[in-house]
């Protein structure tokens, strides 16, 4: 056994194993998996139980997709966080007239060629805009569409009623489209929101996201059968990840860009991390 370091970072979540023979990280990643051996050189194995969808090692979210390489929320982004290898696309969803539309903030000014509320305007005037470099606000289900369960999907609620559509999609895409309930995760800071998705379906995953210190996040999360919370870099204390693993949650800590501050997530033991530059999480699992 000397010849053997092992390190655990919280339960199953993350494995790093070192030998004389094999001094490097060996990241695994499986889906739909009950349990895993693994054997090493020097003979000794090591049986781990796995909890659906859960990896061994850090996930990547592409923000937005690739938000630092394309215009944030648009096809290009994402087939661009696609083609960097990430684990799951985040995106925003809201709802006009009867669709969903991919666009996250509530005016169209910061990142459109149009003004004022996206309230205001109707769907076939929010599809005419630019984005930038020729790109429109796409909707969820071409998203979907371009995705083709390739990677998971991570849906943001930003608005109102847009539960029972988004639950319906993610739905229809199960049955008909070979995604499995495990590829898609849906978030909201609003807990109305993701009591309305849960209403609806038992089966899809939910995470809080928690923006700012409340006293009974967890509960909350617990109420909702959620199987994640997601907190911002500024509150990623190593006793609030604890605490939610102890809850049998993972942890996804957004929006973190810089290497030096993914390492150190990293090896706080988070199970996720959103950047608008996914291939630096992709890059820092393979530094020790």
């Amino acid at each position: 056994m000397e010849d053997v370091k092992q390190k655990l970072y919280y339960k199953y979540y993350l494995l790093k194993i070192e030998t004389s023979d094999m001094m490097r990280s060996h990241p695994i990643l499986i889906w739909n998996c009950s349990s895993i051996t693994l054997s090493l050189k020097s003979g000794i194995q090591i049986h781990l139980f796995m909890q659906e969808g859960s990896s061994l090692t850090l996930q990547a979210f592409g923000h937005r997709g690739a938000a630092g390489h394309a215009p944030e929320n648009t096809l290009a982004s994402f087939q661009m966080a696609m083609d960097l290898g990430v684990d799951w696309i985040e995106l925003d969803v809201q709802r006009v007239e009867d669709a969903l539309i991919v666009f996250h903030d509530s005016r169209l000014d910061r990142t459109t060629n149009g003004t004022g509320l996206v309230a205001n305007h109707s769907l076939a005037s929010i599809r005419a805009l630019d984005v930038g470099n020729g790109e429109c606000v796409p909707l969820l289900e071409e998203v979907f569409d371009l995705m083709n369960h390739h990677c998971g999907i991570n849906i943001e609620l930003k608005g109102a009623n847009t539960a029972k559509l988004t639950v319906e999609m993610s739905q229809r895409y199960i049955q008909e489209e070979g995604w499995r309930p495990d590829q898609i995760l849906i978030s909201s800071f609003d807990l109305d929101q993701l009591a309305e998705v849960r209403k609806y379906s038992v089966d899809l995953q939910i995470a809080l996201l928690y923006q700012w210190p409340r006293n009974r996040f967890i509960e909350q999360a617990l109420e909702l059968k959620a199987t994640a919370i997601h907190i911002p870099e500024r509150f990623s204390r190593e006793h609030t990840i604890a605490n939610i693993h102890a809850n049998h949650m993972k942890v996804h800590v957004y929006t973190v860009d810089a290497i030096n501050r993914i390492l150190k997530l990293k090896h706080m033991g988070v199970d996720g991390i959103f950047s608008n530059f996914p291939e630096r999480i992709i890059k820092a699992r393979d530094i020790v």
